[in-house]
């Protein structure tokens, strides 16, 4: 899903839409027999979740993204541990390459990446 999406606003729209519940970030123009067409431009209030790390928090707070540092202070590692319930009500926590996870020098847009992976899983 996101191989080549890049930060920007049609990132932040989509994680506006389909991780936050925001609705269509899309601008809309009204034609001349009353129906809508959407733009292109991305709607001005749209959080920018993929650049502004205050925003992108808010991603993160809201899935449970779990962000740490590389020790070299470089880069960003986020993801998302899996939680398993066993009908015996005991549970497990994963951490391993079956999880959700991005190692980028842009918090941002490694907790986008995350987000949006996480649904696939």
């Amino acid at each position: 899903m996101m191989t080549n999406l890049q930060p920007g606003r049609e990132l932040d729209a989509l994680i506006a839409e389909k991780i936050m519940g925001l609705g269509d970030q899309h601008c809309v123009r009204m034609l001349p027999d009353g129906t809508t067409e959407r733009t292109g431009e991305i709607w001005h209030e749209c959080p920018y979740y993929s650049t502004d790390r205050t925003d992108a928090l808010d991603v993160a707070q809201k899935l449970g993204i779990t962000i740490t540092s590389l020790p070299s202070g470089r880069a960003w590692i986020a993801f998302k541990p899996l939680i398993k319930v066993h009908a015996d009500g005991r549970w497990d926590i994963t951490h391993n390459a079956d999880c959700p996870f991005w190692i980028d020098h842009r918090l941002a847009y490694a907790i986008c990446y995350v987000a949006l992976a996480s649904l696939t899983t």
